[in-house]
């Protein structure tokens, strides 16, 4: 079932040169996906129970500007596994097709520590299609021994959720804001990737690492010997 959303971007979502925000286009999504989970039944928490995100890949055409009129279709890809779903999102300006990204989410027990097992009935009342917006999954990330710099990690009150962990979409924003001045200020980011190890809390003393790799950089959060997460940024060659 696919399941389409007008977008309402704010002012904030927006960078100086009037692009929405990498950060931005996550939120967004973020926002149509519940959208979607509400019109079936669904919810992102279900009293002990609720949906976590394990990575995020995004693929875009062009970053949208202010004032353009935008929308974005999602649906849930049928997949064999039993914990866990893949969402879909394709983003429309008019009647341009500008980004393409997909989700992984699992069921978690937040009470018990452990995944949650999707029911049938759940599954079917998603209806799920056959269509992926990437016809090849990406190659597994792995973080470089070589690295441009090591920062420390300031993690806000403001950044936490309703489970006390790091919303998924400020690990992007460390990433970026962690990037060189020249890679920051020329970027528009065509790939983007964000794979999820271990949640950050608000205790957490991380350090953010930055390594150039082929077409981009891949930015590794970690805390002592815990990988957190990683984020791989690429521009278009």
């Amino acid at each position: 079932m696919y399941f389409t959303d007008k977008l309402q971007p704010r002012y904030s979502d927006y960078d100086r040169y009037n692009r929405l925000y990498p950060e931005s286009i996550l939120k967004l999504f973020e926002a149509v996906a519940e959208h979607h989970m509400h019109s079936i039944g669904d919810s992102v928490v279900k009293g002990d129970v609720s949906w976590l995100i394990t990575d995020w890949h995004l693929e875009v055409e062009r970053y949208p500007e202010r004032e353009e009129e935008l929308s974005a279709a999602t649906w849930i890809r049928r997949s064999e596994k039993p914990y866990t779903m893949d969402r879909q999102f394709v983003m429309t300006a008019g009647d341009e097709q500008v980004i393409c990204a997909s989700l992984t989410f699992t069921l978690y027990d937040m009470q018990r520590k452990r995944l949650v097992r999707i029911s049938d009935e759940l599954l079917d009342a998603y209806a799920p299609e056959q269509e992926g917006v990437f016809d090849v999954k990406p190659p597994r990330l792995h973080e470089p021994e070589e690295r441009l710099c090591e920062l420390p990690l300031t993690i806000r009150r403001a950044d936490l959720d309703f489970n006390d962990h790091v919303h998924n979409t400020h690990y992007l924003g460390y990433a970026l804001e962690a990037l060189p001045d020249e890679a920051y200020g020329n970027g528009e980011f065509s790939s983007i990737r964000v794979i999820y190890h271990a949640p950050l809390a608000l205790d957490t003393r991380a350090v953010i690492r930055v390594s150039e790799i082929d077409g981009g950089y891949l930015c590794s959060i970690r805390s002592r010997d815990t990988l957190h997460t990683l984020i791989e940024l690429k521009q278009a060659k």
